[in-house]
């Protein structure tokens, strides 16, 4: 139980964007293995001492379905039904031609003759912009962390992006561009959402 409420405690002091993405599945994945070793101990106590205490067990195991709950419940919001959330968490909301496609090679991971790639960096030229600043063309990464699916270049997309810890515009999730074919009833959603200020 040490290790899961240190975790957590470490957990909670970090307070960046990309962090925070992870630190859900981060904490179930402490919680599991907290589990793991608790039973590993009460196991080794059931063999030896013949004693079990399954209270303990049970509370630990509801803790872990409530994180795993409040897990869930984190990327529905994530996964961004609503469009007031979405909006607001956006440093920019643009409609954008992609342009250029780069990989963004993680030269940590990669080895001579083995690349990694951890996402692409995307050059777009903005069409309509409803949130932020932006220049004559954008660029904006989208990384296989949040969203294995490339974008296509020459297509159109609405897109909410964000800034990273160093100011860089990202994507975080799939829905964060969608295709402007797929766009219509989001894009009328947009429109009466900011006419109404």
């Amino acid at each position: 139980m040490v290790v899961f409420y240190t975790a957590v405690g470490f957990l909670e002091e970090w307070n960046t964007d990309e962090f925070q993405q992870h630190k859900k599945t981060a904490i179930s994945r402490v919680a599991v293995l907290s589990l793991h070793l608790l039973i590993k101990e009460k196991w080794s106590k059931v063999v030896s001492h013949s004693l079990f205490k399954w209270s303990s067990l049970w509370g630990f195991a509801l803790t872990l379905v409530a994180i795993q709950a409040f897990t869930w419940q984190g990327e529905v919001v994530e996964s961004g039904t609503n469009l007031e959330v979405r909006f607001s968490e956006a440093a920019v909301v643009a409609q954008v031609e992609v342009i250029g496609i780069h990989r963004d090679v993680d030269s940590a991971l990669s080895e001579p003759g083995v690349t990694a790639i951890s996402g692409y960096v995307y050059s777009a030229v903005p069409g309509q912009v409803w949130k932020g600043i932006v220049a004559d063309q954008i660029t904006f990464r989208l990384g296989l962390e949040y969203c294995d699916k490339k974008l296509e270049k020459g297509e159109s997309y609405l897109i909410f992006a964000r800034l990273d810890s160093y100011g860089r515009l990202q994507l975080h999730s799939c829905d964060s561009a969608v295709v402007e074919s797929e766009a219509e009833g989001l894009l009328a959603e947009l429109k009466e959402f900011i006419s109404q200020g």
